[in-house]
């Protein structure tokens, strides 16, 4: 059922979902703490500009873990007190609607209930006070979701620069670059999802004016999915802004906590600053419930109506995400469907319709198409690759609707495992051949 709100006579609103079952805030957060530095992606050592890849010790990569961790409990328990203890009910003196898509509603936190500042701990454990010129309101997004929990993660998850950027093809995130600066968790079979690392974004400029400096980001991004004391499995995905300063080559010296400087990385960028967590509960139904809660700060000057748009964008872009998944298991099918050959010194390639039963010879350099035969073809963008100087190579591809049924009743585990394995062929290849030294 889809949520709905209503204002109450005693200046409440409601928010009902088809979901009636208590959850203890017991999780079974990741315990183990071998890190191990994988190494660098040749494509980040090849870029001049933004942060170097980071080296953690071990104590380093257990904290920002830890912290990470922190923030997903936090979180946790306060999405079960407005569930379970709240009944969904929110104040509406404390909160305002700012914006609806589709079963989502995007709240802010209205002046009277806000801190002077907000703040962010730090992975030692501080409190540091987010000091900018704007007010910047605590956001809340609630709503019911139309994917499975597994399609939703698959969409959402990334482990490396070219993941990101073939998600940001999909859910139009703005971000001109992102950086995987080091990894301290990744995919497993029992969490096909699972990632935890600190990341680099270059946010640019949208939304603050034509003149306004360049926003980046930099934060400890985990998610995975988790399961309560009852077996309930709740999707998580956190990021949390962390100052990474570095003396020396590959930040072989390395301190954590947060910088007062505005303007860390020089002056082409303005750090923006932030604490966001998504949380995706799977509904006995086989549907999926959407929390989340945080902030966005983008420092600087920038008026309140821009700094609650462009967190409302990045809330709303990574709260439905099974259509992204949706996408990324036609590319792994296209991509298999292909048989290349040489004819006449033309490249073509042998399309086979995945359950139509139909072939069909198309050119690849002009056409995708799962069946010419098909009768019930719909046209989709599809993220092919992802090129060597980064550019994400798209193209429009005809896909029927068998074909997309099948996309859909696929498990995203099966997918996700490929990946998995791709990424550990790809990370052998790097250590084979890389020399740097790393702090185990």
């Amino acid at each position: 059922m889809a949520p709905q709100f209503s204002t109450q006579i005693n200046g409440s609103m409601t928010f009902s979902a088809s979901l009636s079952a208590t959850m203890n805030t017991t999780t079974n957060v990741t315990a183990s703490r071998n890190y191990r530095p994988l190494v660098p992606e040749p494509s980040t050592l090849a870029h001049l500009n933004g942060p170097s890849p980071l080296i953690l010790s071990v104590e380093e990569a257990d904290s920002l873990e830890n912290l990470a961790d922190s923030v997903l409990k936090r979180t946790l328990s306060d999405y079960l007190h407005f569930r379970d203890v709240r009944k969904r009910r929110l104040h509406d003196e404390q909160w305002k609607e700012v914006r609806r898509q589709d079963n989502l509603v995007a709240f802010k936190e209205r002046d009277s209930w806000r801190q002077q500042h907000q703040t962010l701990c730090t992975p030692d454990g501080r409190l540091e006070p987010v000091v900018c010129k704007t007010s910047v309101p605590t956001l809340l997004v609630l709503g019911a979701l139309q994917g499975a929990l597994d399609d939703e993660m698959y969409g959402m998850h990334i482990d490396s620069n070219d993941a990101a950027k073939l998600r940001s093809s999909y859910i139009h995130d703005q971000v001109n670059d992102f950086r995987v600066l080091t990894r301290i968790r990744g995919a497993t079979k029992d969490d096909p999802f699972r990632f935890c690392g600190v990341t680099w974004a270059d946010l640019g400029n949208n939304g603050y004016g034509p003149f306004a400096r360049k926003r980046d980001y930099c934060v400890i991004t985990s998610m995975g999915v988790t399961t309560t004391a009852r077996g309930e499995r709740v999707g998580y995905y956190v990021v949390h802004s962390v100052d990474v300063s570095s003396n020396g080559p590959m930040g072989r010296t390395t301190q954590l906590g947060l910088a007062t400087n505005g303007n860390a990385t020089g002056s082409k960028y303005t750090r923006a600053k932030g604490s966001m967590c998504w949380l995706k509960c799977e509904l006995p139904n086989g549907g999926v419930e959407l929390y989340m809660q945080g902030f966005f700060a983008p420092m600087g000057s920038v008026l309140e109506f821009a700094v609650v748009n462009a967190a409302v964008n990045t809330a709303l872009g990574l709260a439905q995400t099974s259509d992204t998944s949706y996408s990324k298991k036609i590319r792994w099918m296209l991509h298999d469907s292909v048989g290349v050959a040489i004819d006449g010194g033309l490249r073509r390639s042998m399309q086979i319709a995945f359950r139509c039963g139909q072939e069909a010879e198309v050119r690849v350099l002009h056409r995708l198409s799962c069946g010419e035969h098909c009768k019930g073809l719909t046209t989709r963008k599809v993220t092919v690759d992802v090129a060597a100087d980064s550019v994400v190579q798209q193209t429009r591809g005809s896909i029927c609707f068998l074909c997309m049924g099948y996309a859909k009743q696929t498990s995203a585990t099966v997918f996700a495992a490929r990946e998995m394995a791709h990424a550990r062929a790809r990370s052998n290849r790097a250590l084979s051949t890389d020399t740097s030294e790393y702090i185990l």
